[in-house]
């Protein structure tokens, strides 16, 4: 094919724009190709390795640009990368990019070589109301009655057996009867107890080790959190809002993200690098939207074991994983030659050992138990400190009232008999 015609382009010297949002401090080629600090510029850079490899597949040069921005409509005209490719400054995109209708008009698109998926992170808070009396929490209702009733007829039955072995012992003497009734009796009374205790015991430690229940799952749930809200500042983050019509995003960045703040009597705005906002989400308290192609590796290496496994995550953008695209100028030549050398690296797998270096998986949530896990707050006892509250103030109410009641009692027995002493003088 005419493809494979153009395996050798002789040298040939094709000019590049890569997006380049952070500064690098070594030249501007090495910072692209060396896997340091990966988390920084990782998506340019792993679409730039693989524009790299395309260059030895059918032996062309680079001639490196760098701007800081995609590409977005100012004033009619494209900015950045889409813009010097619009206007033939370069030949082809060294970044990929989102599909945009707009944008369609002026450059051309070859294939996909990459998702990308940027989400609110954050630590869960704990839920206050999750567990409103813990002590009633280990057993359904059903089961609470079954035990009631069934403790009654426990004391029942050994009230009958006492009652049945002192009449027993009135009508024949003290003879040495042996008596096995209240014997069974209390041997299953503490068989049942045991194994209620056994049960009862189990389920509140175990949830205590147990993940608490989250609440914030949604958008609009997140929203009405106490959390502190921020967004990566980043262009397509920012151009997000000035193209959405969603009510909540739009909300969101009006109320959380940039807002007139009354009490400092200044404007707010919460847009951090990742690594700024990331540290903020450690230490609690702060949801932050970032692109978890750099979230992920600095989560792995500054977050410990237990904040990774409080992490949630809630997407904004209405497509949570989008496919980003490599690009070339409007009808240029070389588009076919892009589309075929990089489908030939899908294929091969070279793509993919391209996203091992420059893509963090996921860290995992290896969760082990702690002494802090088993840490029990006032929150969690406090209803039993009511219930011992309330029995010392029942004990003592009627321990008063014994008092007052003996007192009466007395009263009205020394009054009696001195009625009956007078009454015998008399």
């Amino acid at each position: 094919t005419t493809v494979v015609r153009r395996r050798n382009m002789d040298g040939l010297k094709l000019k590049i724009m890569t997006v380049v949002t952070q500064r690098p401090h070594q030249p501007f080629e090495r910072y692209l190709t060396t896997p340091r600090d990966t988390h920084l510029d990782s998506v340019h850079r792993y679409n730039y390795g693989l524009m790299s490899i395309l260059k030895d597949f059918y032996n062309f040069t680079f001639v490196n640009r760098r701007t800081k921005s995609w590409g977005y409509l100012r004033n009619g005209t494209f900015d950045g990368m889409i813009g010097a490719l619009s206007r033939r400054e370069v030949d082809l995109g060294g970044s990929p990019m989102f599909f945009r209708q707009e944008r369609h008009r002026v450059v051309s698109y070859t294939t996909r070589t990459f998702i990308e998926r940027p989400c609110f992170i954050f630590r869960h808070p704990p839920r206050k109301d999750a567990v409103k009396n813990p002590f009633l929490l280990p057993f359904q209702i059903i089961v609470w009655y079954l035990m009631v009733v069934w403790g009654l007829i426990l004391v029942v039955v050994l009230s009958l057996s006492f009652y049945f072995q002192d009449s027993g012992v009135c009508q024949q003497g003290n003879g040495d009867g042996i008596f096995f009734t209240r014997s069974c009796t209390s041997f299953f009374i503490l068989l049942f107890g045991y194994l209620m205790f056994q049960y009862y015991s189990a389920s509140i430690v175990g949830s205590l080790l147990m993940e608490q229940p989250k609440s914030i799952k949604t958008l609009r749930s997140l929203i009405d959190s106490r959390l502190t809200l921020g967004i990566e500042d980043i262009p397509y983050s920012r151009d997000y809002f000035v193209r959405t019509t969603d009510a909540d995003s739009l909300e969101l960045y009006r109320t959380r993200i940039e807002y007139y703040d009354a009490h400092t009597g200044r404007n707010e705005s919460h847009f951090l690098p990742a690594v700024d906002g990331l540290r903020l989400v450690r230490d609690g308290g702060y949801a932050f939207h970032v692109a978890i192609s750099a979230a992920y590796r600095i989560i792995r290496q500054t977050f410990g074991e237990r904040d990774i496994c409080e992490l949630s995550e809630i997407d904004m953008f209405p497509v949570s994983s989008q496919w980003m695209v490599a690009i070339v100028q409007k009808n240029s030549p070389y588009r076919d030659v892009i589309t075929y050398g990089l489908r030939r690296l899908n294929e091969a797998g070279l793509m993919q050992r391209q996203r091992h270096v420059w893509q963090e998986p996921k860290p995992k949530c290896v969760r082990q138990i702690a002494p802090d896990d088993l840490i029990v707050g006032l929150d969690a006892v406090v209803s039993a400190f009511v219930l011992l509250a309330g029995g010392l103030a029942l004990s003592i109410s009627m321990l008063i009232g014994e008092i007052l009641y003996r007192r009466v009692a007395q009263r009205s027995m020394f009054r009696h008999t001195c009625k009956r002493t007078d009454e015998v003088y008399l």
